[in-house]
């Protein structure tokens, strides 16, 4: 029911323009009652989901059944198609004993997800209403059956301001954390190193080369670290181009770069962008690996902040256009004829 979705945008975009109509209210108290109603939202589509609609969620909610119903002795020998991580069967084993009910399972995750998105966005977005139709087109639909990886992602945006403030200790402690849950999240350690990374002209020519270089040895490596892992290596024969995460990630950098003046960027807003950097390096080394976007997406998804952020820069009413540009571009790529054929069936619990 690719309906639900549908309905979802709309209501996103109607909540934009009434919250935006009520009088003698500061933009960002404004801002924050937006962001909440569509978290309430989302967490309600996101948690009450039919488990047998989506891939991979048969797996989960088995696994939780299997792991409640078993000793902690026992939790580790469960196998399965997908091999879990020790932190997502410890998670499903304490959630066990609050209830044997696999929802709590989808209530703690959903809740992760979304707060981890919600608070990225209010904090972080120029143009908050325009995050969350990028947040609803382009991760919203993976994450309802992702969930390991996107709770893991989810954890790593409460990491962002260590980066920043250069806690490395803490920062380490909340990767682990959302390595235990899905072992790409082992990627994101690189953000650390790549923050003090000054952006200028020698910025430009480093970036240049590992983009050539990245083509001959990030596959080689990605396809070596799928191989480690059993539950990852079975995605070694599946065929797939990943050329739209490049495409995406070019056109995003060429309109930062185009809308902003990133070698004054600083703090945060130049993490995003040098993530980003980092993306495009990825995505152009990955083509054609399987898999590979699952990597990728731990950079990937700072677009839902640097496409607002540049946007604001351009003046009206080109920005408009680019906007409507940008809306119809990732709605394209949210009802492809794959993803509806991936995604048609999705239920809710209710309906």
């Amino acid at each position: 029911m690719m309906e639900i979705f549908v309905v979802n945008i709309i209501l996103v975009l109607f909540y934009a323009v009434l919250i935006n109509c009520i009088p003698h209210v500061s933009t960002a108290k404004k801002n924050k009652l937006f962001i909440v109603i569509c978290g309430i939202q989302l967490f309600i589509i996101h948690c009450f989901k039919d488990f047998s609609s989506l891939s991979d969620l048969t797996n989960y909610v088995g696994g939780y059944n299997y792991i409640s119903q078993s000793k902690i002795s026992q939790i580790f020998d469960i196998d399965f198609s997908v091999r879990f991580e020790p932190g997502w069967i410890i998670l499903n084993k304490i959630l066990s004993y609050i209830s044997d009910n696999y929802l709590i399972l989808f209530a703690v995750t959903s809740f992760v997800i979304i707060l981890g998105y919600s608070k990225l966005i209010l904090l972080y977005s120029a143009i908050p209403w325009l995050s969350v139709f990028l947040f609803l087109t382009y991760i919203f639909i993976p994450s309802l059956y992702i969930l390991r990886q996107h709770l893991a992602l989810a954890i790593l945006l409460f990491s962002l301001p260590y980066i920043v403030k250069r806690r490395f200790l803490k920062f380490l402690l909340v990767v682990l954390l959302a390595i235990s849950m899905h072992f790409t999240a082992i990627v994101f350690l690189i953000a650390y190193f790549i923050y003090p990374v000054t952006i200028g002209k020698k910025f430009w020519i480093t970036f240049a080369t590992f983009v050539f270089v990245s083509r001959f040895l990030i596959a080689p490596l990605l396809l070596y670290l799928m191989s480690m892992n059993e539950g990852y290596a079975r995605y070694l024969d599946y065929l797939a181009t990943n050329s739209t995460d490049f495409f995406i990630s070019l056109c995003v950098l060429g309109l930062f770069v185009y809308s902003t003046k990133v070698s004054r960027l600083e703090g945060i807003y130049k993490l995003f962008f040098l993530l980003y950097c980092a993306a495009i390096i990825i995505a152009i080394g990955g083509i054609g690996v399987p898999m590979v976007g699952r990597f990728n997406l731990y950079f990937l998804v700072f677009a839902i902040i640097l496409i607002p952020n540049a946007l604001i820069k351009i003046q009206l009413p080109l920005r408009c256009l680019v906007i409507v540009c940008v809306m119809y571009f990732f709605l394209k790529l949210a009802f492809s004829e794959s993803s509806i054929t991936e995604h048609g069936n999705f239920r809710l619990l209710f309906m």
